[in-house]
């Protein structure tokens, strides 16, 4: 759902689950196709992770079509 955002909505988003879930681990699933959108999938997932800075993302499964990333708040791995 990210490449649907803008990164207004990215950095919204980030901030939200900063505030109100600081704790949360987040699983992303990017697709590295054409999204369609004015962002894409990889683009999208960058600015996310830079947006939320308090947790630190790992790719932890990637092919040609897609990549699965996963992130920790920082300190809590």
């Amino acid at each position: 759902m990210l490449y649907f955002l803008d990164h207004a909505g990215l950095d919204q988003l980030a901030t939200d689950i900063a505030t109100r879930w600081p704790k949360a681990e987040i699983i992303c699933v990017t697709w590295r196709g054409d999204t369609g959108n004015p962002l894409q999938g990889e683009e999208a997932l960058n600015g996310f992770a830079k947006a939320l800075d308090t947790h630190a993302f790992t790719c932890v499964s990637a092919t040609e079509d897609y990549r699965i990333d996963r992130a920790f708040p920082e300190g809590d791995r």
